[in-house]
């Protein structure tokens, strides 16, 4: 077995007894959290910046004057050009006894406050868990508007990352319950995932009306938790009821044979194709080779089995 070379200690203010609650990495940086919950000394949590390599400390992210607790990883995001917290207790401030939650965002580069999100209405759990792209950050909150049956339904809200204006809100088909534990984003969907239902919510950005329930509903188990993780081409779904075993679902995200681009599999993709393949067009040598020849065609036909998101 192989061993690794710890290259650096990461040691947060002293009192900090809850230090790691959640981690980020991005680039040489690494974003780590304190709770006040487990010992954090203040009161206060705070969220911590540090150089990867040196353990240098580069700044820290209090949420002064209101108190943040129970830090998840789900609850942090960075890049290049933001760092945003989750702050999941904040209260209202002129009810201390309130929670409602808000985010926080900050330049990534100088460290400064430049604007903080907020829910429509004083509910609770916004800034469950939070993630971001070039140009949006999206938010969940556990604890959204009332429902018909007289519990509370979960929302996703989708921000502009510049400016930190609001664009839209998804509510869970049927008023579910979707907590929003967890939340992933690319340049094209939004995935936030339900813990009383176990189904996970696909939503497209630019047509937040297109939504894919994905999952297997109907259950509800006592386990702590489902997890999620997307890129451009694929999206990994951890859920806990299949088949009352842990699983993770796989899907496809890219659409391999959509040859035109509009985002759907139809007889003018293969039109397409067959006219390349007859052209000897480069476009036909699917499979990179620099030959076409019927192993493009096999490619061609394995790639359109795949479903279109």
């Amino acid at each position: 077995m192989k061993s690794l070379d710890q290259v650096a200690t990461l040691v947060p203010k002293p009192g900090a007894d809850g230090f790691v609650h959640g981690i980020r990495l991005h680039g040489e940086r690494a974003l780590f959290t304190v709770s006040p919950v487990i010992g954090g000394g203040d009161g206060e949590g705070v969220t911590y910046l540090f150089d990867r390599d040196t353990g240098e400390e580069l700044a820290q992210f209090e949420s002064d004057p209101i108190i943040v607790s129970d830090f998840r990883s789900e609850q942090l995001a960075i890049d290049n050009e933001r760092i945003v917290i989750g702050d999941l207790e904040a209260a209202d401030p002129g009810d201390p006894n309130s929670a409602f939650g808000r985010v926080l965002v900050f330049d990534a580069q100088s460290f400064e406050r430049l604007f903080t999100l907020l829910p429509d209405e004083l509910t609770e759990g916004f800034g469950s868990a939070v993630a971001m792209n070039e140009d949006f950050i999206a938010v969940a909150q556990s604890r959204g508007p009332q429902a018909s049956w007289g519990g509370y339904v979960g929302t996703v809200d989708l921000f502009d990352k510049q400016t930190g204006e609001f664009v839209w809100r998804f509510t869970p088909l049927d008023e579910e319950r979707m907590w929003g534990n967890a939340i992933a984003m690319n340049d094209r969907f939004v995935c936030v995932l339900s813990v009383w239902t176990h189904a996970a919510y696909l939503i497209e950005i630019d047509n937040p009306e297109r939504v894919y329930r994905l999952g297997y509903p109907g259950y509800f188990l006592p386990i702590g938790g489902i997890s999620v993780a997307m890129n451009e081409r694929t999206l990994v779904v951890g859920d806990a009821s299949l088949s009352w075993e842990n699983a993770a679902l796989v899907y496809r995200l890219d659409c391999p044979a959509d040859l035109d681009g509009d985002g759907e599999l139809t007889w003018e993709d293969v039109s397409l194709f067959l006219g390349w393949f007859a052209d000897g067009d480069p476009r036909a040598d699917l499979t990179g080779d620099g030959v076409i020849n019927f192993v493009d065609v096999h490619r061609f036909l394995e790639d359109s089995r795949a479903a279109c998101l």
